[in-house]
């Protein structure tokens, strides 16, 4: 079976023109530079690979993410697919990783690498799928929050699609300051991208309708994880 093979059982409908090119005006017609930033240098993130200490600590920080066999993951900003990988592995051939990015010749190296039939791959913004609510199990922000061009607005969006008991999570394995300072030294269409401090992240986060349980904002990894509460 084929990796598209297995359908779109999550997505309702998809702005085909947008998510097929990256050079088409998005919800801020800034994703058009970021996309054309991205693939530019895409050659330096195609062959990125976890060290062996970077995966102990990826394992350690999503211990409370509960990842498990049968859930729909949502990954905005997949990059090369060294995560996407790891995440096609723990949901198993019962669930499925929808992975998107902004550069076509980051998802088109991901794609070569991530060999595995529970993936489906999007290209483009997040913001321009359509999903239906409450479909996703896990939302996964992989070194991909401080690109997002309203992040209040995709907060909300995160929290129509989560199912309630479904999780989110924003995670950096350097800190927020380093991250800042990477982006402002790149300049360009990302040079005004920030990751924001643990006291507003809990704000947006609260005012999007999730519920806090984890706000690390410290020298080494920054991680913000959230549950939707379930009210029946």
């Amino acid at each position: 079976m084929g990796q598209e093979d297995r359908g779109e059982p999550h997505i309702t409908a998809v702005k085909a023109e947008r998510m097929n090119n990256p050079d088409v005006p998005s919800p801020s017609s800034n994703y058009v530079h970021k996309a054309r930033f991205f693939q530019e240098r895409a050659s330096r993130w195609l062959d990125a690979s976890f060290t062996g200490e970077e995966l102990r600590r990826l394992e350690a920080l999503l211990s409370p993410f509960d990842l498990g066999e049968g859930q729909t993951i949502l990954e905005p900003g997949c990059g090369g697919g060294r995560l996407t990988s790891w995440l096609a592995e723990r949901v198993g051939e019962t669930g499925q990783v929808v992975a998107c990015d902004l550069s076509e010749r980051l998802l088109r190296g991901a794609r070569e690498r991530v060999r595995a039939n529970n993936v489906l791959w999007k290209l483009g913004p997040v913001e321009e799928l359509e999903l239906r609510e409450g479909s996703l199990d896990r939302v996964l922000c992989f070194q991909s929050f401080p690109h997002f061009e309203d992040q209040a607005g995709i907060l909300e969006r995160f929290f129509r699609w989560t199912r309630p008991g479904g999780k989110l999570a924003i995670l950096h394995l350097i800190s927020r300051e380093r991250v800042n300072a990477i982006h402002r030294s790149a300049g360009e269409a990302v040079g005004s991208d920030v990751l924001p401090s643990g006291q507003e992240i809990t704000g947006l986060l609260t005012a999007a309708g999730w519920t806090p349980s984890l706000i690390s904002d410290g020298a080494e990894e920054y991680a913000a994880m959230a549950s939707k509460q379930d009210t029946t």
